[in-house]
């Protein structure tokens, strides 16, 4: 099953950074153009369904300068669009134009001409109120905001907002709507040698905003996050690294997105970073009372080999007196999945054996003991390898994905098994993909069925594709499906479950540096219908990777580990 991408622009000169809002039945998506001006002009078109309904697209901003990185955000239910962007033909500022459903715009507003040096803007709304963001360059640099109102279509904040002014740098904002507020998060270097992930509620009513980190830890590094929800509590955690071990660590949300306290240790063995053998936590709810269960993998120097923990948790904090050993202990152990049926919990994992490495399993119960103590081999291949197991269950029956790795003469292919958990037997084993990374897939499941994707590799590049199934393990797609047309590389893909449809994104490498983007998988009878791909965050000046979504009512979670919801 192929598909073509939309051909949004194609006329002379260059078409670049392009962004995208979407409403209701309708979209509109602006880009950089140089085809009158070699330095660049702010163009737009509409999209309704897979229609173009500007061929040549219309021309948002033309002045003498550069007009560049443009953003755009949908406002009250799809009647308008707010399109912003840099303007650098006098001074550097920040401009917003209004289009509605037909094309028609509104007079050019400029949001912020005060000095210093501004660019790259990012924008959201919700209700009444739409925000800016942008980062602004002077000694230092800092993130600026301000307001503007869809209903009048008039700046709402003359003077904008001062959020972040500290010394070094923050930039790479991503800004988000969240209850009645925004949520901006952004990459803080105030720290010399230490990076930190920090977020901003901003009321959309009155504009006052109040700081808080996702990890307000200073020193160590926070990195390889994950992120699930239970009823309406949210949990964001991580790894963090020490001068000599990792620690991991999580947070709670509610649902509003607001933290519950402090961040907090799940506790156990202080391991040692061990290569990339150091794996992300897997989080998944045990129950819609809030509870949480976290499984990861460290190598501890006391026995001088990786194990598989786990633990329950809340949002307030850990479960039990401490983690449990769910690994044998004397084999290596590790790549945790977690996928929860029931009341029941099943975690997967990559187990060392004296021949070769198996896929193994155990079920946690809903107290947070493991029913198959040190686990159960559920698959094994006497000539491969078996690693890095992806995990999705219904409420009787679980499919799990995984890296058969015959060796560096031969590709890697990606396997499907359907595991019955009651009898802990894996059948219908069968190859999904010919040629993939051995570890940069997922697996996610809604009422309709499974989506698998993985990174296949293609003689020297990577791009990111997905594959339908059955419950029973079927698969629909053998041949799969490209979910990203571009030149550059795509890679570890993520999913998160919708009412008819899958989210997926991943990491975009570009040249110099990676993004986030992703894009909505429709599941219909005939096969995948996806929507124009978008980016999720804004290039920056640094890198955005590992990125790890879940659904969250009618809007996403997403990590990498910046935190933020998408509608």
């Amino acid at each position: 099953l192929e598909f073509t991408d939309i051909d949004v622009s194609s006329v002379a000169g260059d078409q670049a950074k392009p962004a995208v809002g979407c409403g209701p039945g309708h979209c509109v998506v602006a880009w950089q153009d140089t085809r009158a001006d070699e330095q660049g002009d702010i163009y737009a078109t509409r999209l309704s369904a897979a229609t173009v309904q500007d061929p040549l697209g219309f021309l948002v901003s033309q002045t003498l300068g550069l007009q560049v990185t443009p953003t755009v955000a949908s406002a009250l239910g799809g009647q308008w669009w707010l399109v912003s962007w840099a303007d650098n033909s006098l001074t550097p500022e920040i401009h917003s134009r209004w289009v509605d459903r037909m094309g028609n715009l509104s007079g050019e507003i400029v949001v912020s001409s005060s000095a210093p040096n501004k660019s790259k803007p990012t924008s959201t709304c919700q209700d009444q109120f739409c925000l800016v963001v942008w980062e602004e360059v002077g000694s230092n640099t800092g993130l600026r905001g301000a307001r503007l109102s869809p209903v009048t279509r008039l700046l709402i904040d003359a003077t904008s907002t001062v959020y972040t002014n500290n010394t070094r740098i923050q930039n790479g904002p991503s800004v988000a709507p969240i209850g009645g507020s925004f949520l901006i998060s952004y990459f803080d270097n105030s720290w010399p040698g230490n990076d930190n992930t920090r977020t901003l509620i901003v009321e959309a009513a009155t504009g006052v905003s109040a700081p808080f980190f996702v990890s307000s830890r200073n020193r160590p590094r926070q990195m390889m996050s994950a992120l699930a929800v239970s009823g309406t509590s949210t949990a964001v955690g991580w790894l963090e690294r020490h001068n000599t071990f990792w620690e991991p660590r999580a947070r709670g949300f509610d649902g509003f997105g607001q933290p519950t306290g402090p961040s907090f240790s799940l506790g156990g063995d202080a391991g040692y970073a061990f290569g990339e053998t150091i794996q992300k936590p897997a989080f998944i709810s045990a129950a819609a009372s809030g509870v949480f269960l976290a499984a990861w993998s460290i190598y501890a120097p006391a026995d001088l080999r990786l194990s598989v923990w786990g633990r329950q948790f809340t949002t307030s904090g850990p479960l039990g007196p401490a983690p449990v050993l769910l690994s044998n202990g004397v084999n290596d152990a590790r790549a945790p999945s977690v996928a929860r049926f029931g009341a029941t919990n099943l975690v997967v994992w990559d187990q060392a054996t004296a021949a070769k490495k198996v896929i193994q399993a155990a079920r946690i119960d809903s107290a947070g003991n493991s029913a198959d103590p040190a686990g159960l081999a559920v698959y094994s291949n006497i000539t491969s390898d078996q690693t890095n197991p992806e995990v999705a269950c219904d409420s009787a029956t679980c499919l799990v994905i995984w890296a058969n790795q015959p060796g560096a003469a031969l590709p890697t292919t990606l396997m499907v098994g359907l595991l019955d958990p009651a009898t802990m037997i894996m059948s219908n084993v069968q190859q999904l993909d010919d040629s993939v990374d051995y570890e940069w897939f997922s697996l996610g499941r809604n009422a309709q069925g499974y989506l698998a994707t993985c990174t296949h590799v293609n003689g020297g590049n990577w791009d990111v594709r997905a594959t339908r199934l059955q419950p029973d393990g079927t698969v629909l797609d053998p041949l799969g499906l490209r979910l990203g047309e571009r030149l550059e590389d795509d890679y570890d893909p993520a999913i998160a479950s919708g009412a008819g449809f899958f989210h997926v994104v991943w990491t975009h490498e570009v040249t110099g540096s990676t993004d986030i983007v992703g894009t909505r998988v429709m599941w219909e009878d005939g096969g995948f219908a996806p929507t124009v791909a978008e980016v999720l965050v804004p290039a920056g000046d640094i890198d955005q990777a590992e990125p790890r979504v879940v659904a969250m009512g009618g809007t996403y979670g997403l990590s990498f580990p910046l935190v933020h919801r998408l509608s």
